[in-house]
Formats: C-alpha cells, sequence, structure tokens
C-alpha cells in the first residue's frame, strides 16, 4: 500500500531523509521503502514561509498491517518534530 503525504519547508532539500511509521494499537509498522522529492517544489505561498513542498511516499506491505484496524500514521519530515494522523482504512472505499 502507497501513503503518500505533502510537507511543507524553508529549503529545497529539506525533504529528504524524512520518514514515515504506521502505528496500530502499539505496533509499529515500517515501511518497506520511502521515497521523497528530491528537490522540492515551491509552495503557493512562496516567497514566505514555508517556501518549498515535498511529497514523502512510503510502501507497506500488505501483510505487515491490519486493514481494519484504526492506525495512527506519523511522519517524522527530515527537519525535526513528527506529525501523526488518525486513519480508518476501513472508511475507505
Amino acid at each position: 500500500m502507497l501513503v503518500n503525504t505533502v510537507i511543507f519547508g524553508d529549503s529545497p532539500s529539506f525533504a529528504m531523509n524524512s520518514y514515515m511509521v504506521l502505528d496500530q494499537g502499539g505496533k509499529i509498522i515500517k515501511p518497506v521503502t520511502v521515497r521523497v522529492d528530491g528537490q522540492a517544489s515551491r509552495s503557493a505561498v512562496w516567497p514566505k514561509s514555508p517556501k518549498f513542498q515535498a511529497k514523502v511516499v512510503a510502501a507497506f506491505g500488505y501483510t505487515d498491517f491490519d486493514p481494519r484496524a484504526q492506525t495512527i500514521l506519523t511522519v517524522f519530515p527530515a527537519t525535526g518534530g513528527e506529525v501523526r494522523f488518525s486513519l480508518d482504512f476501513g472508511q475507505i472505499e
């Protein structure tokens, strides 16, 4: 399963080495691969902050997670910190 997120930062290479994981009831599922935009594109507010936007795409093995379980997606931007999203894959048609 591919999970695509868009993150924002202030330098063209800010997204390099960003990462994401799934958390299902305390079980951490790591992606098989993670791909990021090597060169971020200008955001809609450029030249104001955040100046750039980039995609982070992670591929998770279908056998590694429960598609019916409540899931927390955590994105770790390379610039530090983390952002969490609550997901319910059962609601996706």
